[in-house]
């Protein structure tokens, strides 16, 4: 759901889903794209000013709207919710105090568990080859070191340690899944891995 739907728009979105799409189909609702991207997305500063003016935080800004969208399609989808109907929080993976501070705000907000809004927590892993890795075979092994090492806890390249886990206990602590909204191999935008690319 774009950043500037209007709510009918959610509701003909939902409607239109409801009478079209296959028995089988699951609909995943992210509201946005990387709202906490300060760097790169116009929807960040909007956001941020949105929740400004609302006195709140920008990540709870849009844990506010995914939850707005969430109650918009349980009222054409009531039976549906969280088997075929599925919203997802989307939060950075650097950023799980961000991530929990959000949620923390929204379970004392709202008159439900935040399970009867939301599916699941998703975050974005990306890994890449330590910077200097040239040979194919160098950079094959440093993702790879660096995706067990992330699956173990045990972070490097600069990750602090105990993310996944961070993220995961999130999910845990207030009963949803915990996804993976995009991901994949990174090589990096800095000039240290120009070679990589």
């Amino acid at each position: 759901i774009t950043d500037n739907s209007a709510d009918s728009y959610v509701r003909n979105l939902a409607v239109y889903l409801k009478n079209n799409l296959n028995g089988t189909s699951k609909v995943y609702l992210e509201w946005s794209n990387e709202v906490w991207n300060s760097s790169m997305f116009r929807q960040y500063r909007e956001t941020e000013t949105l929740a400004t003016a609302l006195g709140i935080r920008g990540r709870w800004y849009t844990i506010k709207k995914i939850i707005e969208v969430s109650e918009v399609f349980r009222s054409v989808w009531p039976n549906d919710m969280m088997t075929r109907i599925r919203p997802l929080y989307a939060d950075q993976f650097a950023t799980s105090g961000e991530a929990s501070a959000a949620l923390a705000w929204a379970y004392k907000t709202y008159p439900n568990t935040l399970d009867y809004y939301l599916y699941a927590l998703a975050i974005a892993p990306y890994y890449g080859p330590p910077t200097g890795s040239v040979t194919p075979s160098e950079i094959l092994s440093g993702v790879i070191t660096q995706i067990n090492g992330r699956l173990n806890a045990i972070m490097d390249a600069g990750d602090r340690p105990g993310t996944y886990i961070d993220f995961y206990s999130l999910a845990r602590a207030y009963g949803l899944k915990y996804f993976s909204y995009e991901g994949g191999t990174d090589f990096g935008y800095s000039s240290e891995n120009a070679v990589n690319k």
